[in-house]
């Protein structure tokens, strides 16, 4: 909550409508975990990008801005869970 409450307030200080709803939070699934903490953090954002979807049909058009490769989740995707690659901007995490 202290985070959205910050990024409201850089979004409203550029007058930049605040934050309307936000997704869930998943655990990273255990295999993945194992073997890369990374790979597997971009597959669990992937799935409750999904998940969000899911829940507001509403929604027919969309894109994920994110510092992740969502390479790396497409290639480990489960069935479910939207392509991300091709509905994605990497942005750069250094800036």
């Amino acid at each position: 909550e202290d985070l959205k409450s910050s990024i409201n307030a850089v979004l409203k200080s550029q007058d930049i409508p605040s934050l309307r709803d936000a997704t869930p939070i998943f655990q990273p699934r255990p295999e993945l975990q194992k073997v890369n903490a990374i790979h597997a953090w971009c597959e669990r954002r992937a799935r409750e990008i999904g998940k969000w979807l899911k829940d507001h049909p509403e929604v027919v058009a969309w894109v994920a801005l994110d510092d992740l490769d969502f390479d790396w989740a497409d290639a480990l995707r489960q069935a479910g869970t939207p392509w991300m690659k091709i509905r994605s901007v990497q942005t750069n995490d250094r800036i």
